[in-house]
Formats: structure tokens, C-alpha cells, sequence
């Protein structure tokens, strides 16, 4: 007994971290339509500054307000498409949706305070 309530208790916490996923377009719609709170993190692997971006939405993801997020991760070079959808034009772009429609964005921010803003930006 003591087992199961520990493996339930394990599951239920990693169910209610939000997830960083790729950018998958016709899902990143559902959730739009369905009002959904989402970010996209437009991410290129030889960028210092999306490298140091992407520790810091992982941390700020696990805080209560922002676990039912979820976020997408653009690649930069090779979703051409997905980032013309979002009007992002440079890596380390965030952009952040509340109810279906774009609340916040923001270009090249490293620091705690600044992404959380834009995760505030989805409550």
C-alpha cells in the first residue's frame, strides 16, 4: 500500500509539470482554440542565448502557477514555417498565449525576471 501511494503520488507531480515539447503546428492550434495557456520558445542549438533561456524556462515551468503550461520549442533553422505562423523572425524569441491569442513576446531575454514575465503573461 505504502508503494502505490508513493508511485501515485510521483505520478500526479511529474503530470502537473508543464511540458516542453517541440512545435507540433496542429496541436499548438487545438490548444489555442481550446484557450489553452502556451509559450513558444523559438530555439536555435548555436545560440548562447537560447541556451541560456532554456534552464531557466525549465525552472520557472515547475513553479505552481506555470505547471499547466505548456511549451513549445521552435527550431530555428528547420521550422521555417512554424515561425512565419508566429511573425518570429529571431531566435530566442518567447511568445507567450492566454485564451487564444498572443498576450506577450519578447526577444532575447536571460534573465529570471524577464521570462517569468512572459509566463505571467499566460494566467
Amino acid at each position: 500500500m505504502k508503494h502505490t501511494l508513493i508511485a501515485f503520488v510521483l505520478l500526479f507531480s511529474q503530470a502537473a509539470l508543464a511540458e516542453v515539447k517541440p512545435f507540433n503546428a496542429a496541436e499548438f492550434a487545438s490548444k489555442l482554440a481550446a484557450g489553452e495557456s502556451v509559450v513558444v520558445a523559438a530555439h536555435a542549438t548555436w545560440c548562447s542565448t537560447c541556451r541560456a533561456q532554456k534552464p531557466l524556462l525549465k525552472s520557472l515551468s515547475e513553479q505552481a502557477p506555470y505547471q499547466s503550461l505548456t511549451i513549445y520549442e521552435v527550431d530555428f533553422d528547420k521550422q521555417k514555417p512554424a515561425l512565419n505562423q508566429l511573425n518570429i523572425t529571431r531566435q530566442s524569441t518567447l511568445v507567450a498565449f492566454k485564451a487564444g491569442k498572443e498576450s506577450k513576446r519578447s526577444i532575447g531575454a536571460t534573465d529570471t525576471a524577464s521570462i517569468e514575465t512572459i509566463l505571467k503573461a499566460t494566467e
